[in-house]
């Protein structure tokens, strides 16, 4: 993806380098967070106090090596709270008016949404792992295919398959709907019923009453938003992602879909900065 314009302030260990681009700073987040800190120490205690010392406690039969033993323990896991610790990412946004009123809208884009029966995949209030940051994020998480995009303060945040975020600008992002026909059993209370059938039907369509089990199965339509950085929601070299949300309710989809274009047709701002990021006071060995 080309990188955006926008820079944010960060505190880098390079303190003649302080602007990076979002792309740039999400990009170092992820990749911090995939780092292996204090192994030489977790290693080293894990040894001496899960092979060494219980192996010498056995041979010799010495009571004394107990203490080292849990010595060892306790040092493992003050190191791997100490490494993930270090994982973590502190973000504190400087939020003009106008990108308050865009968090402002999200929020009560996804209070909306939520209103309805059934939204699938589960969208709402939501968590980066590894970021702490000074606002609400919300998003959602497609299961099928681990896709997710995060609306944070600045850009829309995306991760394709885990492959890595990237970072898309709100004017770079579209919103269509769809209707999304199925068939249920118990159909939610908010969705749009076709008609209705039964598992097992004679020629004449009515239900086949040799079957004593022979539920109603109802035709229903929902609704289907669709969210992606491509005009015309095409997957491929043109745009990095696509995905949407199943909504029971038709009319709570479309209105949700006018609420994301409103979002980004006005996401046109580039004036919101990044405190400095808070770094650990130690400096944690790879």
């Amino acid at each position: 993806m080309i990188k955006d314009n926008i820079t944010y302030t960060e505190l880098l260990e390079d303190e003649s380098t302080n602007e990076v681009s979002a792309q740039d700073m999400y990009t170092a987040m992820q990749e911090n967070s995939n780092k292996k800190y204090f192994s030489t120490q977790k290693w080293i205690f894990g040894i001496l106090g899960f092979i060494i010392f219980p192996q010498m406690l056995i041979w010799m039969n010495i009571d004394f090596f107990t203490f080292p033993a849990l010595f060892c323990w306790i040092g493992l896991f003050i190191f791997y709270r100490k490494g993930k610790m270090a994982q973590r990412t502190n973000v504190e946004f400087d939020i003009d008016s106008n990108v308050e009123k865009r968090m402002n809208a999200v929020k009560e884009a996804f209070d909306f949404v939520n209103n309805a029966d059934e939204v699938f995949p589960s969208a709402g209030l939501w968590s980066i792992i590894f970021l702490d940051t000074n606002v609400d994020i919300y998003g959602w998480e497609d299961p099928t295919d681990n896709d997710e995009i995060f609306f944070m303060p600045d850009v829309c945040l995306v991760n394709v398959k885990q492959s890595g975020f990237s970072a898309i600008e709100y004017e770079k992002m579209n919103s269509g709907y769809t209707d999304s026909k199925d068939t249920a059993h118990s159909p939610p209370s908010d969705c749009e019923i076709l008609g209705k059938t039964w598992l097992h039907t004679r020629k004449d369509g009515q239900p086949d009453l040799r079957y004593t089990d022979n539920p109603t199965v109802y035709s229903i339509k929902k609704g289907f938003t669709l969210i992606s950085d491509h005009p015309h929601f095409k997957e491929g070299q043109d745009s990095n992602f696509s995905a949407g949300l199943i909504i029971s309710s038709p009319s709570i989809a479309k209105d949700f879909n006018s609420k994301m274009k409103n979002i980004f047709s006005s996401g046109g701002i580039s004036t919101s900065k990044q405190k400095k990021s808070v770094k650990p006071k130690e400096k944690p060995d790879s």
